[in-house]
């Protein structure tokens, strides 16, 4: 794993000094394609809104996709050589603190769909897309945030290419 600020409580991947800017991407030499990525997201911040974020198709700092779920609205960003750019974005209903959402990411060449709680919300084709890349999670401007329950499977068969679950005191189940 790359990245700072991020530990293990009660089983969930938490962000544990709410930086301003907090990155975290699995520094394996494994890479998604085209599959789906699941996980479990929940915020507990003051102001209200937390920055659910999960990045997907990792290149670098400075290049991924953005899945941004954040306050009702949930968008998708592309961040190019340091800079974020809004592609799409939907309504959906406000994030309550301490609720847990299932956030799903279908990559599909240049296409990316997301699915909040189960329903599909929003979609964008990148006509120049990044085929591949690294997942991670961010947080910002000192938002408490959860993950739990992450999966990601590749397209096709639905290979299973990397799943970790923790117990109640942050030790890696087997």
């Amino acid at each position: 794993v790359l990245g700072s600020g991020y530990g293990i409580l009660n089983g969930e991947l938490v962000d544990s000094n709410g930086g301003a800017d907090n990155l975290m991407v699995n520094s394996s030499s494994q890479t998604v394609t085209d599959g789906i990525v699941t996980v479990d997201v929940k915020g507990f911040s003051s102001p209200s809104n937390p920055d659910l974020s999960v990045m997907v198709r990792y290149q670098d700092n400075n290049n991924y996709y953005l899945i941004h779920p954040y306050g009702s609205t949930l968008s998708i960003y592309e961040r190019l050589s340091g800079t974020y750019y809004l592609r799409a974005s939907a309504a959906i209903s406000p994030i309550v603190l301490g609720r847990s959402y299932r956030l799903q990411v279908t990559l599909d060449q240049g296409n990316i769909y997301v699915y909040w709680d189960s329903a599909f919300v929003v979609y964008w084709t990148d006509t120049t897309p990044w085929l591949s890349g690294k997942v991670g999670f961010r947080q910002c401007l000192y938002r408490k945030v959860h993950w739990d329950n992450m999966t990601v499977t590749s397209g096709g068969p639905g290979k299973l290419v990397s799943n970790d679950d923790y117990d109640p005191w942050g030790m890696v189940l087997e």
